[in-house]
């Protein structure tokens, strides 16, 4: 009898939800520094290379994921060097597109999979960041578009001026995970209506996205009797 082997575990969920953490972490940190701008489109980069990685097998989607990858990044980086308000809105949406659909594949791909791995947990966690990440970008354009958009606290603001919006990213991924979780502290109000349109429409895909994670969980916690069964019928499958 041959020897049981464990389920097929992939760990590039933990590659993808180290480099997010890495970046959503360091950012508020490293935003009194100069060369800040550069810092976020490095850790950027490094997360859409680690969500590149994740998805790169298994979804019809993969090759325009990768022309948007490959368009959004230069754009980006030229943005840093750049002063046109033009370049740095569409950066901000290619990036807002690409994590969202980036976030869409992995949840899916976690979805698929009949048991709860911690890989599949970890891919579920970096999904909710990604997807968070994504509506911080769209916010961010609007926000440069029309900074009439958002009501924002004076003391959030001290020593911030317009004409530095790199250093009012860490402000709205924090109001993008805060509206997306519906703990709704209020220092940050949208004010204009596509602002609110974004806000309320984030606000119940977080909980949508709570809900059916939570059933997943309990239908894919892998049960003793579905396990020996799976690794029995893999057993003998190498056998044949």
């Amino acid at each position: 009898m041959t020897e049981r082997k464990r389920l097929p575990q992939r760990f590039s969920n933990g590659i993808l939800l180290i480099s997010l953490l890495t970046s959503l972490i360091l950012l508020p940190l490293l935003e009194h520094l100069g060369s800040n701008r550069l810092l976020l489109r490095f850790f950027m980069t490094v997360t859409i290379a680690a969500a590149i990685f994740t998805n790169h097998q298994g979804h019809s989607l993969r090759i325009p994921i990768l022309v948007l990858a490959s368009v959004s990044v230069p754009v980006a980086w030229i943005s840093a060097f750049v002063d046109s308000l033009l370049l740095f809105r569409a950066h901000c949406l290619l990036f807002s597109v690409f994590f969202g659909v980036s976030g869409g594949l992995v949840i899916l791909a976690c979805f698929r999979q009949r048991f709860a791995t911690l890989d599949a947990v970890l891919g579920a966690i970096s999904a909710y960041l990604l997807i968070g990440l994504s509506w911080a970008f769209a916010y961010w354009a609007l926000a440069q578009a029309d900074p009439a958009s958002f009501s924002w606290p004076p003391q959030m603001m001290v020593g911030i001026s317009q004409d530095e919006p790199i250093r009012i990213f860490p402000k709205i991924v924090y109001y993008s995970m805060v509206t997306m979780s519906t703990l709704g502290y209020g220092d940050i109000t949208p004010i204009s209506s596509v602002a609110c349109t974004l806000a309320w429409i984030q606000s119940v895909t977080g909980q949508f996205y709570v809900a059916v994670l939570v059933a997943w969980l309990v239908s894919a916690l892998p049960r003793p009797e579905v396990v020996e069964r799976e690794l029995h019928s893999q057993s003998a499958q190498d056998d044949q």
